[in-house]
């Protein structure tokens, strides 16, 4: 499971290879709960056959429904086409449907994931396709769309002096012994911004860090 993580949103892909062999693999699969609210792309070899993914006319694994009702419960959809094909069988097998994509609910909703291609080219020899999933993100930042408020650099040592500088600029609100809610409100906005003067004379501005620093 590979966790893709950009500035304001994040991307999930799950890469699964069934082993036939190996009877615990496909349940690992079976176990696993896709987040709803993440874009997610389930993407590789399922060696299944099923008539949702190939052709009517070939037979369906045992396998297969089991998958499908597992996609079907964590609101998964097929990308693709069916009848597509992206094994090539030997000279006594036929061509197959096995390696498959699926989209998860969030990743529909936020059209992160398009346009799944099934490239032989780049199969780098072997008989199975290569598979190219494009991923995009919701909205690319604008020049603007800086985050100019990042905060300060607290520095406990100037804890005295920064008490100071802030009695020196709040004062405390001539409040009755029931105060009307919009005189609360001006009180409460009067002292956020006490303050944050009070943080900009005394602290240091925090900046984002720079496009080649390590996160």
């Amino acid at each position: 499971m590979l966790d893709i993580i950009f500035d304001k949103e994040q991307w999930r892909v799950v890469n699964f290879y069934h082993d036939i062999r190996d009877i615990t693999c496909l349940q690992a699969l079976l176990d696993l709960d896709i987040d709803t609210i993440m874009p997610t792309l389930v993407i590789g070899d399922f060696n299944a056959h099923s008539q949702t993914w190939l052709t009517p006319s070939n037979p369906r694994c045992r396998h297969a429904g089991r998958i499908e009702e597992w996609a079907a419960t964590n609101l998964l959809t097929l990308a693709n086409n069916p009848g597509e094909i992206t094994r090539r069988g030997a000279e006594h097998e036929r061509d197959s449907v096995i390696d498959l994509a699926w989209y998860n609910e969030a990743a529909i909703q936020a059209s992160t994931f398009a346009g799944l291609r099934v490239d032989w080219g780049d199969s780098l020899g072997s008989d199975h396709a290569a598979l190219h999933v494009k991923g995009h993100t919701r909205e690319a930042p604008t020049e603007g769309d800086t985050r100019d408020n990042l905060g300060f650099l607290v520095d406990p040592e100037k804890s005295k002096e920064w008490i100071n500088a802030f009695k020196g600029r709040s004062t405390n609100p001539p409040f009755q012994p029931h105060p009307f809610p919009a005189e609360v409100e001006d009180a409460a906005a009067t002292f956020t911004n006490d303050i944050q003067k009070t943080c900009e004379e005394i602290f240091r501005k925090c900046h984002p860090p720079h496009p080649k620093a390590p996160p």
